[in-house]
């Protein structure tokens, strides 16, 4: 999101305020050290994760910092009687700096940032950035995600847990190779996680949990992992500190793995079929204006893996036909969802492809679609970090299994 573009539809959203789902803010804090003394919460908002925390280290005072009243003055009366304080503070400011000098015995820090742009502030340590961007300018504007992460990391002491949510391109874009080699360097028992795709209400970004203890020697090895929506972990692996400086998202190195020399159960690429991918004839808007209904990326969900069409007349529109598979072209909620026609033929919109090979294909296709290879494939070449998308010339270079 970039509110320097576009009106805020509320506060919450002009804050680039999004709340933690509970089972996602216990898995974060779960790094944190359960004699914990203090541990701070940055922009701590609803305060899912102080609750987690404070549950997770009984004995720890939790210092809350919040920048909009309305939503400070409500966390206070929620955590009235116990041992926390919460105060309304701009963190990029240095009513920040003076409050970390009166913090003692400071045990982790904890965030979920807002999914906004920020003014970059003069009271990022010049040394930091220059370590970060070496030649290059600093920007006058940057994430959220980056602004609490510089914060994060001037205020956490040696042994202090960093317990973060981050987007996209911090774990993966090449322009934060510097600061992922900060972090691999700086943290030990380093952990960046992928979480899933509808994490967050309402809101179309790839983020990642990222939780590591500050240290003097780093982390050799770095902890790469993936959750389902209960903060299960479904997978994980371990790769160097090099290959994390390169980028420290799990698919990437996941499909990095399946494509290892020698793996046999992979065989050629979609091109090798000759495939024709197309997208719908019109936006959904324009389907609805005409009074036609249209397969779109909403309805990956509602109709299923497997889809019936009718069978009525539609000219020159572009149709979906028994054995074509359908895919999301955009959206980073739906992105790894996919169809398999298997009745009649309908319509689809322009944020949909059509994926048509050869019927004897199309079964080879649909399971590499749903594989480990295809989910992992979708998430390393997707562009964009809110609003993913995916080229057709990305889908075509994606590995297939065996037939």
């Amino acid at each position: 999101m970039n509110l320097r573009f576009r009106k805020a539809k509320d506060r919450a959203d002009a804050l680039g305020q999004v709340w933690t789902p509970p089972a996602i803010a216990s898995y974060l804090v779960d790094s944190l050290p359960h004699r914990s003394k203090s541990v701070l919460d940055l922009g701590a908002g609803a305060g899912a994760l102080t609750l987690a925390a404070a549950q997770r280290c009984p004995a720890a005072s939790m210092q809350c910092l919040e920048i909009d009243a309305t939503t400070a003055n409500a966390l206070a009366d929620k955590l009235k009687g116990k041992r926390h304080t919460v105060r309304r503070m701009d963190i990029l400011t240095r009513q920040f700096d003076d409050h970390m000098k009166d913090m003692a015995d400071l045990s982790g820090i904890i965030a979920n940032p807002a999914f906004s742009q920020l003014k970059r502030s003069p009271r990022f340590s010049p040394r930091l950035l220059e370590d970060i961007y070496h030649d290059n300018p600093a920007p006058k504007w940057v994430a959220a995600d980056f602004a609490f992460l510089i914060q994060a990391w001037s205020a956490l002491p040696l042994g202090g847990q960093l317990c973060i949510i981050l987007t996209y391109p911090l774990i993966a874009g090449p322009e934060y190779q510097r600061l992922r080699h900060l972090l691999t360097h700086g943290l030990k028992n380093l952990i960046v996680t992928t979480l899933p795709p509808r994490c967050f209400s309402n809101v179309e970004v790839q983020t990642f949990t990222l939780t590591g203890t500050r240290s003097t020697t780093g982390s050799r090895h770095v902890t790469l992992r993936r959750i389902d929506a209960n903060a299960t972990i479904t997978n994980e692996l371990a790769i160097r500190r090099d290959d994390a400086i390169d980028r420290m998202d799990f698919a990437f190195h996941a499909l990095s793995e399946e494509l290892r020399p020698g793996a046999e159960k992979l065989v050629g690429t979609l091109a090798d079929l000759s495939p024709e991918i197309t997208r719908g004839s019109f936006s959904k808007k324009e389907f609805e204006s005409r009074s036609l209904d249209a397969f779109h990326t909403t309805h990956f969900g509602t109709h299923g893996p497997r889809v019936k069409f009718g069978n009525l007349d539609h000219g020159a529109l572009r149709t979906a036909r028994k054995h074509d598979v359908l895919v999301p072209r955009v959206g980073s909620r739906c992105l790894l969802h996919q169809a398999m026609v298997v009745s009649g033929h309908g319509l689809y919109t322009d944020c949909v492809l059509r994926i048509r090979v050869p019927q004897h294909a199309s079964e080879r296709v649909w399971r590499t679609l749903r594989s480990e290879v295809g989910q992992s494939w979708r998430l390393q070449v997707a562009k964009g970090t809110c609003a993913q998308y995916i080229t057709i010339p990305d889908l075509l270079a994606m590995p297939l299994l065996a037939a």
